[in-house]
């Protein structure tokens, strides 16, 4: 693990706060926690998960991921992939002016941009020599630079993110019905594969693993907060399959639902 030693700074735009890069061993986790300073971390390789806001991002390579401040986050490494990550913290009053620009927000944190490798190791390269703050700050703003430059294209970006919002909409308000996600396309215009890949651009996910994340989300809250049998809680989250349910929410969370109810009820 790298981590670069920050001198006091007095740039009031963008102050870096922190850098550094780790290769994660298997399971490598953090969190539940929360900062007081943007952070964004930036996948080499290997791939993870990022949790926030009640959903949960599947990541990999060229994936990148925003942490606001005061955002309660939790990461995590692939058990048989596990990431390796560079990461750089930063505040200041042009922050969250500079990330609404390339469209990086607290309920839009994902990224992805391979090619913008370069920022990051140029970043970690700083380590040793005079100064590294302002090498790390020259490569954060031509990260911002980078990521603008495919953002300018405002008409593209607004219809796209309009075309992904209206599916996480139109999931939010129905994932308690039997939907598909080539009918969620099929309303919204497009081909499902278009829709695929602008949802995965914009979210770090598939429409479907949004879907099931968000529904087993729900069904976490009803285990904890309520009294419902296993199949009423299966039937209130689109699942009239109990066995269905109860597979998927194994294979989501690691344990089963009634593993889950017990837990909760021993809080």
């Amino acid at each position: 693990m790298i981590n670069i030693i920050i001198k006091e700074q007095h740039n009031t735009d963008i102050e870096i706060v922190i850098c550094g890069y780790e290769k994660c061993s298997k399971g490598h986790s953090f969190g539940p926690a929360v900062r007081d300073y943007y952070l964004i971390h930036y996948v080499v390789s290997g791939r993870g998960i990022f949790e926030c806001g009640g959903s949960t991002h599947e990541l990999e390579r060229g994936n990148g991921f925003l942490i606001c401040p005061k955002q309660l986050t939790y990461y995590r490494a692939d058990n048989n992939e596990p990431w390796e990550y560079i990461w750089v913290g930063f505040k200041g009053v042009k922050a969250k002016e500079l990330l609404q620009r390339i469209d990086l927000a607290e309920n839009t944190p994902v990224f992805h941009s391979t090619d913008s490798l370069k920022f990051f190791e140029g970043m970690i390269k700083s380590q040793g020599m005079q100064e590294p703050e302002m090498i790390i700050l020259s490569n954060l703003y031509g990260f911002f630079a980078h990521l603008a430059q495919g953002s300018n294209r405002q008409s593209h970006v607004s219809i796209t993110q309009s075309y992904v919002r209206q599916a996480i909409q139109y999931i939010n308000s129905n994932y308690i019905n039997n939907i598909s996600i080539s009918g969620i396309a099929s309303l919204i215009g497009l081909n499902r594969s278009y829709l695929y890949e602008i949802f995965k651009e914009y979210t770090g996910m598939s429409p479907q693993q949004y879907l099931i994340s968000y529904r087993m989300e729900k069904a976490c809250r009803l285990l904890d907060e309520t009294d419902l049998k296993i199949s009423d809680v299966a039937r209130s989250v689109g699942y009239e399959d109990e066995f269905m349910f109860t597979r998927m929410f194994k294979n989501k969370k690691g344990i089963s639902p009634s593993e889950y109810k017990i837990r909760c009820r021993g809080k």
